[in-house]
């Protein structure tokens, strides 16, 4: 499945920086399933793409995988999925209430790219 090889690709990575031989370049494909905003409905996409990429999404197919195994069941995946959601509205919720930063503040002093 999708996590055994994703963690086939990242252990030999973070045991690679992890023993000194650096950074490695991992190629992760995504596909973003919606469209760009809550407005676009994204017709312009074939709905067969579409569902090709879903039956790929890393969370449905690491979902599935944890369930065949027994370390998780529906109940308890549905509890985290709305735990995560619930995390990222009160974080959005935060971000919106919070102030807008300075306009003299030295913004690139922590811009890493």
């Amino acid at each position: 499945m999708t996590s055994r090889l994703s963690y086939n690709a990242a252990a030999p990575a973070i045991a690679r920086a992890r023993g000194g031989g650096g950074p490695t370049f991992l190629e992760c494909k995504t596909y973003r399933h919606r469209g760009h905003s809550r407005t676009d409905p994204a017709k312009y996409r074939d709905a067969a793409e579409v569902e090709a990429w879903m039956k790929r999404d890393p969370l449905i197919l690491y979902r599935a995988e944890l369930a065949l195994a027994g370390l998780i069941d529906e109940a308890e995946a549905d509890r985290i999925v709305l735990e995560a959601r619930s995390a990222a509205k009160a974080a959005a919720e935060r971000a919106a209430a919070a102030p807008w930063p300075s306009l003299t503040q030295d913004f690139m002093a922590k811009t890493f790219a």
